[in-house]
């Protein structure tokens, strides 16, 4: 499995992907709230975190790679749940991109 870490920071604009090389959920996790602690004490006010899962297949156009990942967790300010309407947390679905040696995220 891979995940993604997607951070949103209370600065409006600010935010960023990062791709985990964590294998299992509870691997993500760990990452997710190390990441997060490092963030807010290097002076980053995070607002929300969400751990999101590669779904689908991986394609390849030309010399690109797209991968497609979707928000399963989320933690505001204390503990995980999961990413649904039911938890008022909307929908988030991002595509990776590779090429080059570069990576970047897009949402959709």
């Amino acid at each position: 499995m891979k995940f993604a870490l997607y951070i949103d920071y209370k600065k409006i604009g600010d935010y960023e992907y990062i791709t985990l090389g964590a294998k299992t959920l509870e691997e993500a996790i760990e990452a997710a709230d190390k990441i997060r602690l490092i963030k807010e004490r290097g002076g980053k006010a995070v607002y929300l975190t969400r751990i999101m899962k590669k779904f689908g297949r991986t394609t390849k156009d030309h010399d690109m790679k797209v991968e497609t990942y979707e928000a399963i967790l989320c933690r505001r300010s204390e503990g995980w749940h999961r990413n649904t309407p039911e938890n008022a947390e909307a929908v988030h679905i991002a595509q990776r991109f590779e090429a080059y040696g570069t990576e970047w995220f897009e949402c959709q």
